[in-house]
């Protein structure tokens, strides 16, 4: 049998080669001119949007910074504590540094003797307060005195609070004046018995940039310790409005002190950036909580409110809080009357 065919037909052959080219030739040149227009006009748009974007985050950077100009503060005060845990210094203006805290800011510490062993001058770590004689853990004896140190000859000078009588003073280059300060703090510090306090006053090697302050964060944000403590004069009035109490601002210890910011605020500025003056910018990275040092009442010199106690209670939103810590972007000069407002990092 053979099998059967359709008349008229031929059997297929298949394509040569050249053939298969011609054709992917030809069909290349008849694709349609709109696919190279919707490609082209898919970029125009891709690139709108880009721009809309843009413009649309240029917009808003313009509305924040006008919004944050308006609400601007300023410096009320710059303080710096060159021995941790003593008083005070008022500063005229401050030259600060990228990475930096106040010039000599708790440069040195009266570190209890048990932890000498530990503390290496040439590779500080940071140090529990409670490791130091300091305003938490010696605050109302500390109180008692007034203390100022000069940055150019290094003399530290101690007088009693109410009698103004000179107790100390030495320059703490020197191991003779070191001598004599943990001399002097040993007796003022002694225990009931009247068995001296051990103290060992410590600092970090003349080329190592350290801090003995209170807190990690600087650490956790960047790993550099040191930090600037700053408080809004408004948050201490609305705390004490709300307690019922009178507590000195200067009790918090701060090292800038800022007015005209509306209460709390500065508890939103965190992980944010802000502009001190003209040239300094920092970023704010974690609130200061409060222990034992706010306790103690500066003008009399006695126990004062609880302040940790009380701003749980009267502010459960907030906790134990009052004050930040940031950290130096861009170094420069501030001086009181200084704005102090939120910038944007980029706007871009």
């Amino acid at each position: 049998l053979k099998p059967s065919s359709t008349a008229g037909t031929q059997p297929a052959e298949p394509l040569r080669p050249t053939e298969i080219g011609a054709m992917s030739s030809s069909s290349s040149a008849a694709r349609p001119s709109s696919w190279v227009a919707l490609a082209s006009a898919a970029g125009a748009v891709g690139g709108t949007a880009l721009l809309l974007a843009w413009l649309a985050r240029r917009s808003k950077h313009q509305r924040d910074r006008r919004s944050w100009e308006a609400k601007a503060g300023r410096v009320i005060h710059l303080h710096r504590f060159a021995i941790k845990g003593l008083e005070r210094d008022v500063l005229s203006s401050a030259c600060l540094e990228r990475g930096g805290c106040f010039p000599n800011d708790r440069r040195w510490g009266l570190l209890r003797q048990e932890e000498v062993a530990g503390f290496d001058s040439q590779a500080p770590k940071w140090i529990h307060k409670d490791k130091f004689f300091a305003a938490c853990s010696a605050g109302l004896t500390l109180a008692r005195l007034t203390t100022s140190f000069d940055d150019d000859s290094s003399i530290l000078k101690i007088k009693d609070k109410q009698s103004q009588s000179t107790l100390l003073c030495a320059d703490v280059r020197n191991a003779s004046g070191r001598l004599e300060v943990e001399r002097l703090f040993g007796e003022l510090l002694a225990d009931e018995t009247g068995q001296l306090a051990r103290i060992k006053l410590v600092t970090a090697g003349a080329r190592v940039r350290h801090q003995f302050g209170n807190t990690t964060s600087g650490l956790e944000a960047s790993g550099n310790l040191c930090t600037v403590h700053l408080l809004n004069l408004a948050t201490v009035r609305d705390f004490n409005a709300a307690a019922g109490v009178d507590v000195d601002p200067l009790v918090f210890r701060a090292n800038l002190i800022f007015d005209g910011i509306d209460p709390w605020e500065e508890f939103q500025w965190l992980g944010k950036t802000i502009a001190i003056g003209d040239e300094v910018r920092m970023k704010i990275i974690k609130r200061t909580i409060r222990c034992a040092a706010t306790t103690v009442d500066l003008k009399s010199m006695a126990k004062g409110p609880d302040v940790p106690a009380l701003l749980a209670r009267h502010f459960p939103q907030h906790g134990p809080y009052i004050g930040v810590y940031g950290q130096v972007l861009r170094g420069g000069t501030i001086r009181p009357g200084d704005r102090v407002r939120r910038v944007a990092s980029c706007w871009w």
